[in-house]
């Protein structure tokens, strides 16, 4: 995603990063959701418990975090995030 250099890039690894701080992600890739099967529902609501609202000193280290992410991007994408919008 750094290889990007684009907005979507970005979008991609700020999404890795906030994902980093869910305890059920732990690395492991999604596979998507299969609610056919009650293992499929089971692993969907256990997903879903882990990526809940962490307390209010990690959210604040998560923005924080991804701003330093966002800036350094913008650096390595040559300026394509202050180009939103504009």
């Amino acid at each position: 995603m750094w290889a990007a250099k684009s907005v979507q890039g970005f979008f991609g690894l700020a999404h890795l990063l906030q994902d980093s701080y869910a305890p059920g992600h732990g690395g492991k890739p999604w596979g998507g959701l299969d609610l056919s099967s009650l293992n499929g529902l089971k692993d969907a609501l256990a997903h879903a418990w882990s990526d809940r609202m962490p307390n209010s000193d990690i959210r604040r280290h998560i923005v924080i975090e991804t701003r330093t992410l966002m800036e350094r991007y913008d650096v390595h994408c040559g300026g394509c995030i202050r180009g939103i919008g504009k």
